[in-house]
C-alpha cells in the first residue's frame, strides 16, 4: 500500500507540476497575446495617422493643382484679351494715322487755296 500511496503521490506531484507549468505557459501566452494586441493597436494607430497625413497631403496637392490650373486658365484668358485689345488699339491707331494724313492733305489744300486767293486779291 505504501508503494501505491507513494506512486499516487508522485503522479499527483507530477500532475501538479504539469498544471503549474501549463498555468505558467498560459500566463506567458496571455502576456504575449496582450503585448501582441498592444503592438497591433499601436501599428494600427500609426497607420491611421499616416493614412490621415497622406490623405491630407493628397487633398492639398489636388487643391494646389486645381489652383494652378485656374491660374493658367486666367493667364491665358488675360493674354488673349490683351491680344484682342492690342489689335483693337492698333486698328484705332491706324485709323487715327489715316485720318491725320487726310486732315494734313486737306489742310495743305486749304493753305494752297488760301495762297491762291491771296495772290488773286493782290493782283486785283
Amino acid at each position: 500500500m505504501k508503494e501505491w500511496k507513494s506512486m499516487v503521490e508522485e503522479e499527483l506531484a507530477a500532475s501538479i507540476r504539469k498544471v503549474a507549468e501549463a498555468d505558467e505557459r498560459s500566463a506567458e501566452l496571455s502576456e504575449n497575446n496582450r503585448n501582441l494586441t498592444l503592438s497591433v493597436q499601436k501599428v494600427k494607430a500609426e497607420l491611421t495617422t499616416e493614412n490621415d497625413d497622406l490623405r491630407l497631403k493628397l487633398e492639398n496637392e489636388i487643391k494646389s493643382r486645381m489652383a494652378l490650373e485656374n491660374l493658367k486658365r486666367d493667364w491665358h484668358d488675360l493674354t488673349e484679351e490683351l491680344k484682342r485689345n492690342s489689335r483693337a488699339d492698333y486698328e484705332i491707331i491706324s485709323e487715327l494715322r489715316d485720318s491725320n494724313r487726310s486732315l494734313q492733305l486737306q489742310l495743305e489744300e486749304v493753305s494752297r487755296l488760301n495762297e491762291k486767293l491771296l495772290e488773286s486779291k493782290k493782283r486785283k
